[in-house]
């Protein structure tokens, strides 16, 4: 097994600037779940899926999104 890793691994690259681009790419909705969890914790799940829900529907980072909100219930 431990051979197996090492060749799998052997020519692997990484590009970091490249990784943090992918990331960009989705907006902070790659987070999303994590974010709803979270949230959960707080007001619940039903209340905190609909709130991701709606921040990912208005575009833009879901976190600033939520954030920005006035409500402490729906607040990160």
């Amino acid at each position: 097994m431990l051979q197996r890793m090492i060749v799998l691994m052997d020519g692997l690259q990484v590009f970091p600037d490249r990784m943090r681009e992918n990331l960009d790419l989705s907006g902070g909705l790659i987070m999303a779940e994590a974010l709803m969890l979270e949230l959960g914790k707080q007001i619940g799940r039903q209340r905190a899926h609909d709130a991701v829900y709606e921040a990912a529907q208005a575009g833009g980072d879901p976190v600033a999104a939520l954030s920005a909100r006035p409500s402490p219930k729906t607040r990160m």
